[in-house]
């Protein structure tokens, strides 16, 4: 409950974050959500290497997200986040 107050938002859409299912958020609430949690944002665009058709999309995480948002420790690993 205490991840649905910091967030601004519903109990079921932590569910969604912390098993992974970011295709229901957009970009901007996930970046909104990352400011919520006093977290800078980097986006680096670049060219994708010849070959694929489609570039790729990764992410990185500096630290584990329960450390991030202050939340007792292990809550995200039981989600495997």
């Amino acid at each position: 409950m205490e991840a649905a107050a910091q967030l601004e938002i519903g109990q079921a859409q932590v569910s969604k974050l912390l098993a992974g299912q970011m295709a229901w958020f957009s970009i901007e609430g996930l970046v909104y959500f990352l400011s919520l949690l006093e977290q800078n944002v980097e986006v680096t665009v670049r060219k994708a290497p010849r070959g694929p058709r489609r570039g790729t999309v990764r992410t990185r995480i500096a630290k584990k997200l329960d450390e991030i948002a202050g939340w007792p420790a292990g809550v995200c690993s039981i989600y495997g986040v």
